[in-house]
């Protein structure tokens, strides 16, 4: 397995990367315990502090990739461009494997790393957090 450097990441790099976001959407990815990759369409991805350099994202409760990544301790966000509205969709269909056909590479941690991605974020889990809808 190759080893990679682990960079602190300072506010203006995350700033830099946060900055080329202009889609709303990116694809984020983890590796299953199988060592099979894993990936989904995700929308709700946001800064939530330059320092320390944190990011949200959201993942609805009854998702089948709740599972890997509620335990996954690394993922990677891929931040698309607009000419890549193809792998939004197939990342977010819900049956299939979302990777045949997409050019990807194995990065830190063996993540998935989607090739044409304008931004890519290797993080660690600091944390999920279930949030409870209530209607009035």
């Amino acid at each position: 397995m190759t080893r990679y450097p682990v960079a602190e990441v300072g506010c203006r790099a995350l700033r830099g990367v946060l900055g080329r976001y202009p889609t709303g959407v990116t694809v984020v990815t983890a590796i299953r315990d199988d060592g099979s990759p894993a990936g989904l369409t995700v929308n709700s991805f946001t800064s939530l502090s330059l320092d320390p350099p944190l990011v949200l994202w959201c993942l609805r409760r009854e998702s089948a990739s709740r599972e890997v990544f509620g335990t996954a301790v690394y993922f990677a966000v891929n931040v698309l461009g607009w000419s890549q509205g193809e792998i939004a969709r197939r990342f977010s269909a819900s049956s299939g494997n979302r990777f045949d056909g997409v050019r990807w590479r194995p990065g830190p941690h063996g993540l998935p790393l989607l090739e044409g991605a304008i931004a890519q974020l290797i993080c660690r889990q600091n944390g999920t957090f279930p949030v409870a809808i209530t209607s009035s």
